[in-house]
Formats: C-alpha cells, sequence, structure tokens
C-alpha cells in the first residue's frame, strides 16, 4: 500500500466508523462530566431548598435548562420532554450558536430521591437528543403559580 492508500474507497467505510465511534465517544464524555456536575451540585441545591423552607411534602414545578447546536434536535427534545416527562411552557430560543430549551415540569414532590431521579432523566435525555442537560431551577415558593396552569 503505499503513501496514499490510507485514502483509497475501502478504507472510507473504516475511517467514517472511527470517526463516528471518536464523535460518539466524546459526546459520552460530555454526557459524564455534565452527569459529575449535575450531582455535585445536587447537595447544595437541597440544602439551599430546606434553607428557604421548602420540604419534602412541598410539590413544584422544575424549569429544565437545555443547549444544543441544532433546531432539529431542540424540536425533538421539545417533543419527548412534553410526552414522556408532561413538561409545559417550553420554549426554544437561539443565543449565539446554540439554541436553548427552557421547559417547566408539572408539579413535583421535594423529595431527594424524586429529584435525584428526575436529574438523572434529564442527564440521561440530554445524550439521547444530543444536547447538554445545564441544569434546573424552581420558583422557590410553592405558593407561587409559575408559569400559570
Amino acid at each position: 500500500m503505499g503513501l496514499f492508500g490510507f485514502f483509497k474507497k475501502n478504507n472510507d467505510e473504516e475511517i467514517s466508523k472511527q470517526l463516528e465511534n471518536e464523535k460518539e465517544l466524546l459526546r459520552f464524555k460530555k454526557y459524564q462530566t455534565s452527569k459529575k456536575k449535575q450531582f455535585k451540585l445536587f447537595p447544595k441545591q437541597i440544602k439551599e431548598l430546606r434553607m428557604i423552607g421548602i420540604s419534602t411534602n412541598d410539590e413544584l414545578k422544575l424549569q429544565g435548562i437545555f443547549y444544543t447546536l441544532t433546531k432539529d434536535r431542540a424540536d425533538s427534545l421539545v417533543q419527548v420532554l412534553k410526552i414522556s416527562y408532561g413538561y409545559v411552557e417550553s420554549q426554544i430560543s437561539k443565543q449565539g450558536d446554540v439554541f436553548v430549551i427552557c421547559g417547566w415540569t408539572p408539579k413535583m414532590k421535594m423529595e431527594e430521591s424524586v429529584l435525584e431521579e428526575w436529574v438523572l432523566d434529564m442527564c440521561d435525555i440530554s445524550l439521547i437528543y444530543e444536547c447538554d442537560f445545564k441544569g434546573w431551577a424552581t420558583t422557590l415558593n410553592p405558593k407561587i403559580e409559575f408559569p400559570p396552569s
């Protein structure tokens, strides 16, 4: 095989597979990093909820925040969040080179196990739909309805 044998057509499939595998590996590493970040912040977020009087009996809506690079991915994510997780009021906005997806869940108990499972689900969805789960927020007051029902 000469110097240019590397570029022969029969190698294109191998090269393509290797690049896809590298792309998938990078996506998976990004997912792992994001998940570690979310769960590193998690105890602090729970502590802040408890400090302001939000108990495990309270039910609040959560806002999930995601970033992705294409409108198609953003649209797909909004659909799965709505269908599979009951998200309402999901919005997509373009900020520079990324699409930001924000949506509100139905009310859920502010129990640590419930929140932990939800965060893990959002991290997993980010891997499947090629986006980044950047975090979550809430109104911090169970008496305030946001977004309005």
